[in-house]
């Protein structure tokens, strides 16, 4: 029972981790795609536009910055999240967990998992909630030693 639960854990916290690496490169991807049309767009709209007024020509500076920031923002929180995928991944070799340190992923991944509800992002709410079932089902190093001792008394 003890190893069944701690090979579908690992399992779990195997497959989410992965799919949050590749839901985090893609969409940094995505954002790295929108770095360049934000380069290209903000230049073409420069060069059309910009001898109308110094107003105009203003706009689309800001534009072209604004656009610049939200898109390296994206690029950033997507290679973070890549990287909790990591993380995940390589935590699935060190099972079971002690307590402290199942509990600091379980509100990691929770956190994760409401930030994926209040941006209506499917994927998101998928791959994080796969190893946060896996936490859940793994037991930890606590719980082990205690089965552990029960089973040699019997």
């Amino acid at each position: 029972m003890l190893r069944d639960s701690l090979r579908a854990g690992r399992l779990l916290i195997k497959a989410g981790g992965l799919l949050l690496v590749i839901v985090g490169v893609l969409k940094a991807l995505k954002y790295i795609g929108l770095l360049f049309l934000f380069y290209v767009l903000g230049d073409l709209l420069l060069l059309t536009l910009g001898w109308v007024s110094p107003v105009v020509a203003e706009l689309i500076g800001l534009f072209k910055t604004s656009g610049y920031a939200l898109a390296a923002f994206g690029v950033l929180v997507n290679l973070f999240l890549a990287y909790i995928g990591y993380r995940l991944l390589r935590l699935a070799d060190h099972a079971p967990l002690p307590s402290s340190a199942r509990d600091r992923w379980l509100l990691t991944l929770a956190l994760l998992l409401a930030l994926a509800i209040l941006l209506k992002s499917t994927l998101l709410l998928i791959a994080a909630t796969i190893p946060l079932l896996g936490l859940i089902i793994l037991p930890t190093n606590e719980q082990s030693v205690a089965t552990a001792g029960y089973v040699r008394a019997a």
